[in-house]
């Protein structure tokens, strides 16, 4: 069994979850889950759970009571010492042959955000963000965070 995350991943995670989740409900655009909850991908892996993910309104059908079934719209992973590679290159090619439309990977100890957009069957990097910067989504047309939001400690 894996460990439980530490804590600064934990608030790293509630810090983006909160922001991404406020933003979602106010307009009504679907919803946002957090870990821990199944995805499953077919065939492509095992059950993976994404540290947070947005599925929007009009593909809420892929949600069961137990796990999701199917590519959400957009995860998010935040590296640990313990996961960067497999978050870095095995589920970044899960997640683009699955569908995945936008991935975001932060880095809590580089205090960066890395967002990838699907182009075609591979990832596009839409910027790398840092300290006084903003990460901004494609999918969640308007939404934005500063990165030193994300990775202040609650």
């Amino acid at each position: 069994m894996s460990p439980a995350p530490a804590t600064r991943h934990q608030d790293v995670s509630a810090n983006l979850e909160f922001a991404m989740m406020t933003f979602v409900r106010a307009r009504g655009l679907g919803k946002v889950l957090d870990a821990p909850i199944d995805v499953r991908l077919g065939e492509l892996a095992d059950p993976v759970q994404p540290d947070i993910l947005f599925i929007r309104q009009e593909r809420l059908s892929i949600i069961r009571e137990k796990w999701i079934e199917g590519a959400p719209d957009l995860i998010v992973e935040i590296l640990s010492p313990g996961n960067w590679l497999d978050d870095r290159r095995t589920k970044y090619r899960v997640y683009a042959l699955a569908g995945v439309r936008e991935y975001w990977i932060v880095d809590p100890d580089k205090r960066q955000i890395e967002v990838f957009a699907l182009r075609g069957s591979d990832y596009e990097i839409l910027g790398r963000f840092g300290p006084g910067e903003r990460a901004a989504s494609e999918i969640l047309s308007g939404f934005d965070i500063g990165v030193d939001e994300v990775c202040t400690a609650l």
